[in-house]
């Protein structure tokens, strides 16, 4: 074929959008000394096709913006499986965390988990003679012993516990207390010709206090002063009626009582929790209810709800405040006599302490939100337009509603998986029989040191699929709205019936492996700063002031690094879930398109997250203030700032289950639109109504910003 003609082929690819036969007659033309025959003529438009999608190959693969591509329709239907190796390593890590739970399963006595055991790791309410240890027969039998006393809460080396019947109702803690410091203990004495099991020190002088009795063996009988108890997960925790009447200062001994208590605190805690598990249920249901509604105004009246939505956040948070100011006053009020006697870890105190801690955080909180309103205010109403169009999308496609849900019970169930394994692994070990001269017969419990290693790999399991679930998610919504914008059809019918399971499905198919290779990478980020957080923790009191400063740096940069590589994975799945494109390449992809749109995104993307991160406060301050109100006047929770602080994280958590929908619907559908924009720019384009209006405007703002 001669130059001529070649040149020709050339013109006939520049300009595609041109008229086909004007094209072709010019072409015949120019080739008139050598016209092909029909067969060749066929190679010859093969041979063209080829060199067009080897082109289209290397512009998608050139960090220039798309290219206009008329047969470019939205997600690629046909496509091939990606990142296959990965996918190889991620089934061979899961099938040796199941291995590691069969062989923890041989090792594990999870019975030392949940049954107290005394100062002696003898188990309350079990019959310790058939635990599997030399000389088991010289252990006691303590079946009709159900529940935990510590008898002397002191200073470390004189804390004791024993297995009792029952928790003592009365009795004074300070006497109790008192006594330990001063090496005081009652025993099977006889004064005055009866046997005394009174308080007494070692004068025998005698106290109005009643002893406790605390037989350890047939022969050896002792008595320790009580304090009133009330029982908590079979432990006997003091009470406030074991306060006395008059003030004693006990400040020398606080430090000593906060170290042997502190257990019994966070215990009390749990129970607390316990006790308000209903309405915890219930706050939280409520919450779900609440976003529900929220997401459904949302697809009405988006512009009006969201101004709506600011303002009752800026209401929520402004009555926390006060209601927490309100609360501190009057706890501190009491805090004198509370302090005196319970060294500031009976609920009172500690409620006053919480609520004065809050009251700073919600001040600090009003004052940056108030801030960020002021400079977000003009572009909050653009956001609304991307939130109208995402609106639009959960009136068309009714099982997106449904969808999160189903990922979150995958979560859960993975969670529960994790935290059982966890708790067997965690009770691997051997009882081994010991005599101590000072103590008497007594076990001791021996961890099996493998398996507290290979603990490390079931942490970073847990990571990996935890993400991994929560990228299959993302993929398959990011599938359903890409497919609703690269639709010229108004109705979106021949979407399918179930949209969601077709993504779903194209994801599990054909994307396992990226999706592997996306959540390792955050994983490692994960461990990496857990890692590091748990060598400062212990490793705190050692450290200098630099040395700390400097591991905060590094917990703050992996946390950056974290919430940069888990937007940008984002984004990767949304072209892997249009293009069909492996991990490495989508993300470069979207990292480029990202950074030719950079003001865009800064404007539409981030606000939009912001708005919606406000209802997510609403939804959440409206639940727990209104479980706080009820906490309160409950007689058996003492602790009511905890139970609350749960239904914030719960209701905090639920209420994400649809805005993060529409967060990723946003991300989905601004990337689609920079595409749109960059690849049919020019020409018919697939941006919805609501945003052509201010396209023009946007992109010579850009490129003023651009040229600055």
């Amino acid at each position: 074929m001669s130059s001529e003609g070649e040149r020709g082929h050339r013109h006939h690819r520049k300009h595609r959008h041109d008229d086909t036969d004007e094209s072709v007659d010019e072409i015949e033309n120019s080739d008139h000394e050598e016209k092909p025959s029909k067969h060749s003529k066929h190679d010859s438009d093969n041979e063209e096709k080829q060199k067009e999608k080897k082109s289209s190959s290397k512009n998608d693969d050139a960090t220039k913006a798309y290219e206009y591509d008329p047969d470019f329709h939205g997600a690629v239907p046909e496509r091939k499986c990606t990142d296959c190796c990965m996918l190889i390593i991620f089934n061979i890590f899961l099938a040796g965390m199941i291995a590691l739970f069969a062989y923890s399963l041989t090792r594990s006595n999870p019975k030392y988990l949940y049954i107290p055991t005394d100062y002696r790791n003898l188990l309350c309410g079990y019959d310790n003679s058939k635990l599997k240890v030399d000389n088991s027969s010289l252990l006691p039998n303590l079946e009709d012993r159900p529940y935990l006393f510590w008898v002397r809460p002191g200073k470390k080396g004189y804390v004791r516990s024993f297995c009792v019947k029952e928790c003592p109702t009365e009795g004074l803690f300070s006497d109790a207390f008192l006594a330990n410091l001063i090496d005081q203990e009652l025993h099977n004495d006889t004064i005055g010709g009866e046997k005394d099991e009174k308080c007494h020190d070692s004068n025998v002088t005698k106290r109005t206090v009643p002893g406790y009795k605390v037989p350890e063996n047939s022969s050896d009988v002792s008595y320790y002063c009580a304090y009133a108890t009330k029982q908590v997960l079979k432990r006997c925790m003091p009470t406030t009626d074991a306060l006395p009447d008059t003030e004693v200062n006990l400040s020398d001994y606080t430090k000593i009582f906060k170290e042997s208590l502190s257990a019994q605190t966070l215990l009390t805690a749990f129970s607390d929790i316990f006790n308000a598990k209903w309405y915890i249920a219930i706050f939280t249901a409520a919450s779900l209810v609440l976003a529900f509604i929220w997401i459904i105004l949302l697809r009405f009246t988006a512009a009006f709800f969201v101004w709506f939505t600011v303002l009752l956040a800026f209401a929520v948070s402004a009555l926390i405040t006060a209601l927490c100011y309100g609360m501190k006053t009057d706890y501190f009020k009491m805090a004198g006599k509370t302090q005196a006697y319970t060294l500031g870890l009976i609920s009172k105190d500690l409620n006053a302490k919480i609520f004065n801690v809050l009251f700073w955080v919600c001040i600090a909180w009003d004052i940056v939100f108030t801030l960020i309103f002021l400079f977000l205010c003009d572009r909050i109403r653009i956001s609304v337009n991307i939130i109208k169009i995402v609106s639009k999308v959960f009136g068309q496609v009714k099982t997106l509603f449904i969808f999160p849900i189903f990922i979150y019970i995958l979560m859960f169930i993975w969670w529960i998986y994790i935290i059982g394994v966890a708790i067997v692994i965690y009770g691997a070990g051997t009882p081994v029989f010991i005599y101590d001269s000072n103590i008497g017969n007594m076990v001791e419990y021996k961890y099996d040191q493998i398996l507290k290693y290979l603990s490390i790999y079931h942490f970073f399991g847990f990571l990996w699929v935890s993400v991994f679930i929560s990228d299959l998610g993302e993929m398959a919504l990011a599938g359903v709205f890409a497919a609703w914008y690269f639709n010229k059809d108004p109705r979106r019918e021949h979407m399918g019936k179930i949209p969601v399971l077709r993504s779903f499905g194209r994801a599990l198919r054909y994307h396992m492996g990226s999706l592997a290779t996306g959540s390792l990478i955050i994983a490692i980020c994960k461990f990496i700063r857990y890692c590091i957080e748990y060598i400062q923790l212990k490793t705190k009191d050692a450290q200098s002031t630099f040395v700390k400063w400097i591991v905060r740096c590094l917990i703050c940069c992996f946390k950056c690094l974290e919430k940069f590589l888990k937007y940008i994975n984002r984004n990767c799945y949304i072209l892997i879930a249009i293009h069909g494109y492996n991990f490495f390449q989508g993300c470069k992809h979207a990292f480029e398109l990202i950074t030719r749109n950079i003001v865009r995104v800064v404007t539409i993307n981030w606000v939009g997250d912001f708005t919606l991160f406000l209802g997510r406060v609403f939804i959440s301050g409206i639940a727990t203030a209104v479980s706080l109100y009820i906490f309160m006047k409950k007689e058996d929770i003492e602790f009511y700032c905890v139970p609350a602080a749960v239904v914030f994280v719960l209701s905090f958590i639920v209420s994400g289950v649809f805005t993060e929908l529409f967060e990723m619907g946003i991300d989905s559908m601004f990337l689609c639109f920079m595409e749109d924009c960059e690849r049919n720019e020019g020409h018919e384009m697939y941006t919805p109504e609501e945003l052509r209006s201010w396209i023009h405007k946007d992109k010579e703002n850009s490129n003023e910003e651009n040229q600055s």
